[in-house]
């Protein structure tokens, strides 16, 4: 059954239900008229008039709607609503009518039934639960049919059955419009007389499938308490079996210790009955039924004594004794292996000994042969290129060692010269100030360049100059001062080892020889350190040389050295201009 469901502001009284009954005759039907009602076309005021008609034919019509029901229809077969334009098949005089008049279109156009839009069974769905009466609105139904083709219809998604407004339900509704307050009564009685007959047999079901369920659970009780019986049984069984197993364990254990001690040497016994602070404490049996007694089956001693001390003590005291018994044993085989593995060693020590040092010797002879050939030919191989290396290097050093030189003493020159132009530069400039009345000796006690320094025209760079000179005279000296000391270290060093290997003399002649040379320089005269230096320059000056003034406190300066050799070429010792 293809329904629509009602709409609001729709007239409610109009029946939408549609019904098409008998496939073969809706084809022959839409075969033969396709063509007229191609051509037939109905204006609004026609189709409002076949609404009132269809209004007026459903109300007025019930007995009508019964007769109208087809032979072949029954309420489990499909109903379909008919496509606008059709005639109503469920008339069966209109059939033989159009039959009759071999569907002539003149015929359509003036009978006033055939211009409907809609033709349908009944617009009313009667329920049988509640006898109440629903609508169904036809409006949806129609603007469909207005706006969809013929061809399209049958594409349209039909709607679902409207439920009943009385019980809410579907399954008690009929179509048309029927009156079932009797079949209700009736059907109340049978309902309540059915009722009491389901419960009834509902209770004598119920009865009889808890007979079954009480059953069944005995049944399942029986097999559950039996299967507990059988498995306590078994747990008995089982933790009987692990108790005798320690029990017997227990006594295997003791068994094999009372073997030990019974086996054992009387010394060892008691030296394992001896008391340690750090062990557990001991005891025995000193009477020898008892001891016998203890051999033969310690639990039959342990009952007769009344179990004083326990069967417990009793074995842990055993296994004690024996552990005892079994460590003095190993540490007393133990120094015994010791003892006859020294002897056996020492006897044949003395002939491997020989042995092995006659084999070393064979063959360290002829790995000394090898080893002194394969060193020979590879210091020949490599003596050839050190020693170009060597004059390389000594070469390389003796130009950077003279240039070196060469940078200190223009250094030296350089700077003993911006002195000499500073102290004429400051000479001057005192001169000047003194002349014009700027720097008053007397101030200054009569030093005048005191009085000089102190005025605003003096300033201190011939001091910088002079303290920069004799910081650079300084650290030449410890230069040389550190040198002689690493010199010195290394000829100790040669010294102690020529001591130690006289072989090394060779090694080191040509070290001991350049030092031999070094000392004897350092040695000669005219490079010694004069004492007095202010009077060695009075002598220098009365041959007729440069003429020099140094100070008579010159000598007993600790940073002043001062040799022959440093007047005879004064350039290159002190730095001064020739």
């Amino acid at each position: 059954m293809h329904c629509f469901l009602p709409l609001a502001e729709q007239d409610q009284y109009q029946i939408a239900m549609q019904v098409l009954v008998g496939d073969d005759l809706a084809d022959a039907l839409i075969q033969t008229a396709s063509s007229t009602l191609r051509n037939a076309a109905t204006s609004n005021a026609n189709q409002d008039a076949s609404s009132d008609d269809v209004a007026r034919t459903t109300t007025n019509g019930t007995s009508a709607t019964k007769s109208s029901f087809p032979s072949t229809w029954s309420p489990g077969s499909s109903i379909q609503l008919i496509p606008p334009k059709l005639s109503d098949t469920t008339d069966r005089s209109l059939f033989r009518r159009a039959r009759l008049a071999v569907f002539d279109p003149h015929g359509y156009r003036h009978q006033r039934g055939l211009r409907r839009p809609l033709f349908y069974k009944s617009g009313y769905l009667s329920c049988t639960q509640c006898n109440g009466m629903t609508f169904i609105d036809a409006s949806a139904l129609r603007t469909i049919l207005e706006l969809k083709s013929l061809v399209d219809f049958g594409k349209v998604r039909p709607e679902n059955l409207p439920p009943c407004v009385g019980c809410g339900e579907t399954a008690g509704l009929r179509v048309g419009a029927h009156d079932f307050l009797s079949l209700i009564q009736g059907g109340k009685e049978a309902l309540a007389r059915r009722r009491r007959l389901e419960r009834i047999a509902a209770k004598m079901l119920q009865r009889a499938f808890r007979r079954h369920l009480h059953i069944q659970w005995r049944k399942s009780e029986i097999v559950r308490q039996r299967t507990i019986q059988l498995l306590r049984y078994r747990s008995a069984q089982v933790i009987q079996a692990m108790l005798r197993g320690r029990l017997g364990r227990r006594v295997f254990e003791t068994e094999k210790w009372l073997r030990v001690v019974k086996k054992a040497h009387r010394l060892l016994i008691k030296h394992a009955l001896d008391h340690y602070p750090h062990r557990k404490r001991v005891f025995w049996y000193k009477n020898e039924a008892e001891e016998r007694q203890l051999y033969a089956d310690y639990r039959m001693l342990v009952l007769r004594t009344g179990f004083r001390p326990p069967r417990i003590v009793v074995e842990q005291n055993i296994r004690e004794i024996a552990t005892r018994v079994l460590e003095r044993e190993a540490e007393l085989v133990g120094r015994i292996q010791a003892r006859w593995r020294g002897l056996s060693v020492r006897r044949y020590l003395v002939v491997f000994r020989r042995e092995l040092r006659r084999h070393r010797e064979v063959r360290a002879s002829m790995v000394f042969r090898l080893q002194r050939t394969v060193r020979g030919w590879s210091h020949r191989k490599r003596f050839s290129k050190l020693k170009s290396q060597k004059a390389e290097q000594n070469i390389l050093g003796d130009y950077l060692a003279t240039r070196a030189t060469k940078n200190n003493d223009d250094a030296c020159t350089e700077g003993m010269s911006r002195l000499r132009r500073a102290y004429v530069t400051e000479r001057q400039e005192e001169l000047t100030a003194r002349l014009m009345g700027h720097s008053n000796p007397k101030l200054a006690g009569g030093l005048k360049m005191k009085a000089f320094f102190e005025s605003p025209y003096g300033d201190d760079v011939v001091s910088g100059l002079m303290n920069h000179q004799v910081w650079q005279a300084w650290q030449q000296k410890r230069d040389l001062e550190q040198k002689d000391l690493e010199r010195q270290k290394r000829a100790e060093w040669v010294r102690l080892k020529q001591l130690e290997d006289p072989q090394l003399a060779m090694y080191f002649k040509e070290e001991m020889t350049a030092r031999n040379v070094y000392v004897i320089n350092k040695l000669r005269w005219d490079r010694r350190a004069l004492n007095n230096v202010a009077s060695a320059l009075k002598d220098y000056n009365r041959t007729g040389g440069r003429k020099y003034d140094f100070p008579e406190t010159t000598g007993s300066a600790r940073t002043s050295v001062f040799t022959i050799s440093m007047m005879t070429n004064p350039s290159i010792e002190l730095g001064f201009e020739t």
